[in-house]
């Protein structure tokens, strides 16, 4: 799963691919606000 998630946010999922699911989702939680 989390390689595939990766993939889709490659900018931070990449680098919080080995951190916890919590702190992952958080950065793609972030990023989504950037991106809108």
């Amino acid at each position: 799963v989390e390689s595939g998630e990766g993939e889709m946010e490659a900018n931070d999922g990449a680098g919080n691919t080995s951190n916890p699911p919590i702190i992952y989702y958080t950065c793609i939680d972030a990023s989504v606000e950037h991106h809108t």
